[in-house]
């Protein structure tokens, strides 16, 4: 069922972003080290809005290294609360995928117990 790989999938990744995030602030074992967010190995963000403002005119507008690397500040910043939202965004869509997967095979369910029933 196409349902059930969608909530496999949402799964998943909900599962393995939490286990990433829970490990920071944890023993990393090695040299008594603590698992720390790295600023210096961190993809800066880079934003894109769209429009245009002439016929033939530029559609999709970059946004400035110095805005990216302040954004990225901002994110390290309230990279907690920021973490905890994306993983309830995906916990979220687990459960999601799970209601729809639900409604399918009460639908099926229905379906089925109607053709058992037309066959006795």
């Amino acid at each position: 069922m196409h349902e059930y790989d969608l909530w496999i999938e949402a799964q998943q990744r909900a599962t393995e972003a939490k286990t990433w995030f829970d490990r920071i602030g944890k023993r990393a074992g090695y040299l008594n080290d603590v698992f720390t967010l790295s600023k210096a190995h961190a993809n800066k963000p880079k934003f894109v809005y769209c429009g245009q403002q002439s016929e033939g005119g530029q559609n999709y507008w970059e946004s400035p290294q110095s805005f990216n690397e302040a954004m990225n500040e901002v994110i390290h910043a309230h990279f907690d609360e920021l973490a905890k939202e994306a993983i309830e965004r995906l916990e979220l869509q687990s459960k999601e995928k799970l209601l729809a997967m639900n409604k399918l095979v009460d639908s099926l369910k229905e379906k089925i117990n109607k053709e058992i029933e037309a066959q006795s």
